[in-house]
């Protein structure tokens, strides 16, 4: 005997949902206004529960991901897999470009864009080019002496001027007074 299987059709989109709950979930994510920020940092939820899950895997690591091997502790479930690569000697991923070979799909990527791939991050001040935004700010900093980043202490965040910090620095010192103080 078959169950009753309930569809319901998102009006905006077409999306179809299983249930009113994923329709009015799916609603909120898709195609809500509504905005919960984190306080810690400057992201923004469509969804409450979103937020209450960012701010625990993120800030208050209560959820860590530890290998087996060697005992390091990951925030992310990801980072922990390509970390368990390194403690393999296997290379599954070919550069198609050269004869390089790779154990993650990302070390791969990066060599394309490295190695394969124009600079397109431009330093204003001498004319040099750079594969990453991080290369390009690395050098700014250590040979123009100028800086570019600005780095919260207590979380390792990055910012890009002492006000967008200060802002953050002041959620660590009162985060009751954000949205997240019920997490």
């Amino acid at each position: 005997m078959e169950a009753n299987h309930v569809t319901c059709v998102c009006e905006t989109c077409g999306q179809q949902c299983g249930s009113t709950s994923r329709l009015q979930d799916h609603m909120r994510r898709s195609h809500g206004n509504d905005r919960h920020p984190c306080g810690y940092c400057e992201k923004t939820f469509k969804v409450k529960n979103d937020l209450h899950t960012h701010v625990k895997n993120v800030h208050l690591l209560e959820n860590l991901f530890k290998c087996d091997t060697c005992g390091m502790e990951f925030r992310r479930k990801v980072a922990l897999k390509y970390h368990l690569a390194t403690h393999s000697d296997v290379y599954n991923f070919p550069c198609q470009q050269c004869d390089k070979k790779f154990k993650i799909y990302p070390l791969l990527h990066n060599h394309v864009h490295r190695a394969h791939k124009e600079a397109s991050f431009k330093c204003e001040h001498c004319l040099r080019m750079f594969h990453t935004k991080s290369l390009w700010l690395d050098h700014i900093e250590s040979v123009h002496e100028i800086q570019m980043r600005f780095v919260c202490e207590i979380c390792v965040a990055n910012f890009e001027s002492q006000e967008k910090l200060a802002a953050h620095r002041a959620r660590h010192d009162n985060p009751k007074s954000s949205s997240v103080a019920n997490v």
